[in-house]
């Protein structure tokens, strides 16, 4: 099956959820609040695998036991994970970080320097080689 196709598919089932957002950035802070950046990293990197390669449902409970399982790290409240809006308080403030940060879309990629400095975003690129290209342009190289 290639690439994303099994998203894809979900997405066009019309009982698939307007937005897959919520869950997951509430998933992702109460991992943070529970683990290592590092760690959380992982959690956030099986999500999008089990999500977008394997077409897991991100506002079933077993979906995130399963990620936490398997990389052997806490497990989460789930029943309040699947519950999330964009209102939940922890969500609201995420997107509004993000947005303070120029985020406008998904993808966007935001862009550091090895100072921590931002060098700048790179929104809703979908090609690999213009992702390349604007990358590169960023960095300078």
């Amino acid at each position: 099956q290639p690439l994303g196709e099994a998203f894809l598919e979900m997405m066009r089932q019309d009982q698939t959820p307007l937005s897959i957002s919520a869950p997951t950035s509430l998933a992702v802070m109460q991992m943070k609040s529970r683990t290592s950046s590092s760690n959380t990293l992982r959690f956030s990197e099986a999500l999008l695998v089990e999500h977008f390669m394997h077409c897991r449902d991100l506002y079933a409970p077993k979906t995130y036991d399963d990620v936490c399982d398997t990389l052997d790290l806490p497990r989460l409240d789930t029943a309040e994970i699947v519950r999330a809006t964009e209102e939940h308080p922890i969500v609201a403030h995420t997107y509004q970080h993000a947005s303070d940060l120029g985020v406008a879309s998904y993808p966007t990629i935001i862009v550091w320097d090895d100072d921590s400095k931002r060098v700048g975003t790179i929104s809703s690129i979908y090609n690999p080689e213009d992702f390349v290209s604007q990358f590169r342009q960023l960095i300078g190289t």
